[in-house]
């Protein structure tokens, strides 16, 4: 029984580890052929740019980097005290000269001066422009070759002194500005225009790939920004624009130059403060930058791979502990890279990493399903060999022993000239008594009487009395009323694990702990004898098989020289 026990669960174990491999193959192949799919086509590419977003709302606003950028705002005060917009252009040109006049670096004017306007406003602003060289005009509006039409075109423009820049006119994915380009139309654009102006080795190679992310400093609000109106009315001190870079454009919602940002929330920026974010970018280097093609590719693939391995197999909650820890930790990663400059993919590798990782638990699940469902017809066998085996033991213990001293019995009663005799009634009487002890006996191995008079406290209180070994025992209350099969159960199983320590063991002592809680009913039998017990021999198996017959478990941990502990947990 025991040899053969044995076998069948190396067999069992064999063809599980098999179906392992395989699924555990196929995952890891799944999890490639999904990486590649997603990476080729793209399908996440809006979801990955909502990342993007998050990963700035994590970052928060980072104010210092505002500094060298002053906005000059034509907001609703201003509307209201200098008319409706467009403006007239000698404001600009009064606004410009004092800006200078503070001490500004640069001072770009973010409003279209296409179209012509009064002839003496067009001369007044191209006069007051004259008088600060190097300011940037922006323009949506180019011809060939870069070409514009910017204060009349380039005659006016190189009489002005002024440098003509594209604006942020694309927004690459939906309606958010998240990137700019070096060049568009044939026309620089005006983050790296900016940036040459204030320095002449500056070279747009230093921004690295284009388009280029901009590095929002923060929402709307983080640049300091002054109204026109007080600009003009000379009450801002010259301190705020000193060594600044001033913007002026139109920040008022009605002007319609309000637009989507890298943000999660709905709340919009003014195109003068995108450009802003997009100059102190291109200022700064493009510090921020998504990391190159294969080092993306390489991340994705090895952390999608790399999961299946790590989550299945995994049993109760170790599996979606490490799944989610996994990527928690993937996320975690991916923001302290961005709050260092760097953007690393997030949707594809989380997404499949779940989509893989859930599969790898079902696989798992459906696996040990089936290795129980395979567990339990094995048990139910072993139990029905358990039994025939008994009931050939009974009746080879019957014919053997009670049947043999009944025949002789009668035999002696009823042999010829057999005469009563206190000899003969005498030796009766012994064989009749060993007759019920035979009998006793092969009635307390079927069901013990104990058990089904007292309940299971007694018959673990006589157990004890009754061992060759010193048990210490501790039984808990709420046992006397647990079911018959349960009752049977525990009782067996403490009986077996004693008998197995005294043949086996040779412990000191044992100690029994039997207690029954609101969910389960629990056994430990403790021995601190040699240990090495084999759980696959066919007493321990027979164990297992009776408990797992009634729903519970049984484990059973024996290491050689430290003794043998077997618990037994059975649920209510």
């Amino acid at each position: 029984m025991g040899p053969s026990n044995s076998i069948a669960k190396e067999a069992a174990t064999g063809r599980l580890r098999t179906r392992r491999r395989r699924t555990l193959a196929g995952l890891v192949l799944i999890a490639a052929g999904l990486v590649v799919v997603l990476m080729v086509t793209n399908w996440l590419g809006a979801l990955e740019l909502v990342t993007v977003d998050a990963r700035f709302a994590v970052r928060g606003t980072q104010a210092g980097r505002a500094k060298p950028v002053v906005i000059i705002a034509i907001d609703a005060k201003s509307l209201a005290a200098l008319g409706q917009f467009p403006l007239r252009r000698h404001f600009y040109a009064d606004a410009v000269d004092r800006v200078r006049r503070d001490g500004a670096r640069l001072v770009v004017v973010d409003v279209e001066l296409i179209d012509p306007s009064v002839p003496a406003e067009d001369n007044a602003l191209i006069e007051g422009l004259r008088r600060a060289p190097g300011t940037i005009l922006t323009t949506a509006y180019t011809g060939p070759h870069g070409s514009t039409d910017v204060l009349g075109g380039p005659d006016a423009q190189r009489y002005a002194r002024v440098r003509v820049a594209g604006g942020l006119v694309r927004t690459y994915a939906g309606d958010t500005y998240r990137r700019f380009d070096v060049r568009d139309g044939g026309l620089t654009t005006l983050p790296v225009r900016a940036a040459q102006s204030l320095d002449p080795g500056f070279s747009p190679a230093s921004l690295g790939r284009t388009p280029v992310w901009i590095d929002y400093a923060g929402g709307p609000g983080t640049f300091t920004s002054v109204s026109l109106v007080s600009v003009l009315e000379g009450r801002v001190p010259a301190s705020v624009f000193r060594g600044k870079i001033a913007i002026l454009g139109a920040t008022d919602p009605t002007l319609g130059d309000v637009h989507s940002y890298s943000s999660l929330s709905s709340a919009q920026m003014s195109g003068a403060e995108i450009e802003a974010n997009a100059m102190t970018t291109a200022l700064q280097g493009a510090p921020l930058r998504g990391v190159a093609g294969w080092l993306a590719a390489l991340m994705t693939v090895t952390f999608v791979v790399g999961l299946p391995p790590l989550v299945f197999g995994r049993r109760g909650w170790r599996g979606p502990a490490i799944l989610g820890g996994a990527v928690i930790g993937y996320l975690a990663l991916a923001q302290v890279l961005f709050d260092a400059g760097d953007i690393v993919p997030v949707a594809i590798p989380v997404l499949a990493a779940l989509a893989v990782g859930l599969a790898a638990l079902g696989a798992n699940a459906r696996l040990e399903l089936r290795a129980r469902a395979e567990e339990v017809i094995a048990s139910r066998a072993r139990l029905v060999q358990a039994a025939d085996d008994a009931r050939r033991r009974v009746e080879r213990d019957l014919h053997d022993g009670v049947q043999q001293r009944l025949l002789a019995l009668a035999m002696r009663l009823g042999a010829p000239g057999a005469a009563a005799s206190e000899d003969l009634l005498r030796g009766s009487v012994e064989q009749v008594q060993m007759a019920l002890a035979e009998l006793r006996d092969l009635a307390h191995g079927a069901y013990p009487a104990i058990l089904a008079e007292a309940g299971l406290p007694a018959a673990l209180e006589s157990l004890a009395d009754h061992s060759q070994l010193p048990v210490r025992l501790r039984v808990g209350s709420g046992l006397d009323d647990v079911t018959d099969t349960i009752a049977q159960a525990v009782y067996f199983v403490a009986a077996e694990s004693l008998a197995n320590a005294m043949k086996h063991a040779v412990p000191s002592r044992v100690t029994i702990d039997a207690e029954r809680t609101d969910k389960e009913v629990r056994l430990a039998v403790v021995d601190d004898g040699r240990g090495g017990a084999d759980p696959g021999g066919s007493g321990l198996t027979g164990l297992a098989d009776r408990v797992a017959a009634v729903g519970g478990t049984l484990r059973i941990t024996s290491e050689p020289g430290a003794g043998t502990r077997i618990e037994l947990k059975i649920p209510l």
